[in-house]
């Protein structure tokens, strides 16, 4: 008796190799774009992290001007991707973070050159932070500089955050010291030690050349775009730009250090308050009035800056020798004194030194300029009032 062949077995093991080869097209596919993705998603989270850290270390470093006090700020400069079960990721990315060669800042009025910081020669220069991503390819450095951090794309502008080195009527020169050069994974800490703020006086239509990452078109039609006072930017050649202003300002000068001292004191560097130096001038900052005897108190610190969510973080420092704070007050100001919004900062009344970060202040309007103005009162009835622009 013959019997016919039994391909059972045969349909089994055809089965299973497909079933097989279709695991191993999911997976491919899940290695080759789904890993790949969701990488990237983490690296474009860091470089959103790492520019909140820039503009904590750019607000540290002003506030260690006002203040006298060292800050410190980390900044992250390299992340790790999710774990996986069975998926492969590429090494964690590291990111590096380095302080550019000192380049000379130089102003000129138009009585001839203006030696604002009062040394041989008054150099700057811009911190820069560049990532090491496998996937996230679109940021390229962030940078900070010249009071103000920016983002650069490869592809696309420069975005710059708002800048504090000319405004209404006045250069605040914010100039950068110390070495840092390093690549890890992991976060780096910077500490800010600055010298006080030292007041040269007016000058007239100054040109102002200062090193900078950045082109002077960039400079011209985004990091000054709202500024009516500039008449011209244009490239030296040598990695500065020379920006040309119309009419009358008060030009002061600060150092920062990073993680060192400054490398130079301006005259009055290692005192209180901002001092007035050889230019004529007079040192802005805060008006107070006398109602009840005795001196106003002193607006020590005021900085502005628009947060998210149209709301504006403001920080402020109010001190007063003579008699205890009773109120600060915040309001919210367009240009022509129009109030936008107001809000109380302090009314507790029961210290002579008042310090903090209030995010009440909210504009639902256009992104137009405006100002944020700052009420004290004391025990006394003086006040005093100071104003900065955002």
């Amino acid at each position: 008796m013959q019997f016919g062949g039994d391909e059972r077995a045969q349909s089994v093991l055809v089965g299973s190799i497909l079933l097989f080869a279709m695991l191993i097209i999911a997976f491919s596919t899940y290695q080759a774009f789904v890993v790949p993705s969701q990488n990237a998603e983490v690296e474009f989270s860091h470089s959103q992290q790492v520019e909140n850290e820039f503009s904590e270390l750019r607000s540290n470093v002003v506030n260690a001007v006002e203040s006298g006090d060292e800050r410190s700020t980390s900044i992250t400069l390299g992340t790790r991707y999710p774990s996986r079960l069975l998926a492969l990721n590429p090494p964690a990315p590291a990111g590096a973070i380095s302080t550019t060669d000192p380049e000379p800042i130089d102003i000129d009025g138009d009585a001839g050159p203006v030696n604002v910081c009062s040394v041989g020669e008054t150099t700057t220069r811009s911190l820069v932070y560049e990532p090491g991503y496998n996937e996230y390819r679109d940021a390229e450095s962030t940078v900070y500089e010249n009071t103000f951090v920016a983002t650069t794309f490869r592809d696309g502008e420069p975005v710059p955050r708002t800048q504090r080195l000319i405004r209404d009527g006045r250069i605040d020169l914010l100039v950068l010291t110390g070495d840092i050069s390093t690549s890890r994974t992991t976060a780096y800490g910077i500490d800010v030690n600055a010298t006080h703020r030292y007041s040269y006086g007016t000058v007239e239509d100054p040109v102002v050349t200062l090193p900078s990452q950045f082109t002077a078109e960039t400079w011209e039609t985004r990091i000054l775009e709202e500024r009516e006072d500039v008449s011209r930017v244009t490239d030296t050649g040598d990695g500065r730009v020379r920006i040309e202003l119309d009419g009358s300002f008060d030009v002061t000068c600060a150092v920062a250090g990073l993680n060192s001292d400054p490398a130079f004191q301006p005259p009055g560097g290692t005192d209180d308050g901002v001092r007035s130096g050889g230019g004529g001038g007079e040192t802005g900052g805060s008006d107070g009035g006398s109602n009840g005897g005795g001196d106003p108190p002193a607006v020590d610190q005021l900085t502005a800056d628009l947060g998210s969510g149209n709301s504006y973080n403001v920080n402020y420092q109010v001190s007063d020798s003579d008699a205890e704070l009773v109120t600060v007050e915040l309001i919210l100001e367009a240009q022509d004194g129009t109030e936008i919004d107001s809000a109380t900062a302090y009314d507790d009344g029961e210290t002579d030194r008042v310090q903090g970060n209030n995010g009440d202040l909210k504009n639902t309007g256009p992104n137009d300029p405006y100002r944020v103005r700052l009420v004290a009162t004391d025990a006394a009835g003086n006040t005093a009032e100071a104003t900065d622009t955002v």
